[in-house]
């Protein structure tokens, strides 16, 4: 899904285990934390696609991704 110029993809790692990989829509390098860059940021494995997805947007919304 695309969110705010993010493009959100939601993935079954392993049983029970999801993570949202954010990329940036244009292609260009995502900065996190403090001096981090990478093409994509993963969040956290959850339980649940839902929580993943609830993260990912989280990270856009609260400025951890830029």
């Amino acid at each position: 899904m695309i969110y705010k110029s993010y493009v959100i993809d939601v993935a079954e790692r392993e049983p029970a285990r999801w993570i949202a990989r954010i990329s940036r829509f244009d292609g260009k390098i995502i900065q996190a934390g403090h001096g981090w860059q990478n093409a994509f940021y993963d969040t956290i494995a959850t339980t649940t696609a839902t929580e993943a997805m609830k993260y990912a947007r989280a990270a856009i919304d609260g400025g951890l991704i830029r």
